[in-house]
């Protein structure tokens, strides 16, 4: 990420992951994070979910949180 001040999230990123347990993104404060419009996915399998500044107003309506246990 050193090369890079913007990255570019495909709105499947996360589709093939569906053992992910944790997520943890950070240091967005340098990064421009850009998600799509349509991004609409986050594993169910989630147990920790740590975003900061995560680009968009709300979660993906598909998000299911039911194993979620924290939420940074």
């Amino acid at each position: 990420m050193d090369e890079t001040d913007e990255l570019h999230v495909h709105e499947n990123a996360f589709k093939g992951m569906c053992n992910l347990r944790f997520l943890e993104i950070f240091g967005c404060n340098v990064v421009r994070l850009h998600l799509p419009k349509n991004f609409d996915y986050l594993p169910p399998s989630l147990r920790l979910l740590s975003w900061h500044g995560y680009p968009m107003r709300c979660m993906p309506s598909k998000f299911q949180p039911e194993n979620l246990i924290k939420l940074v």
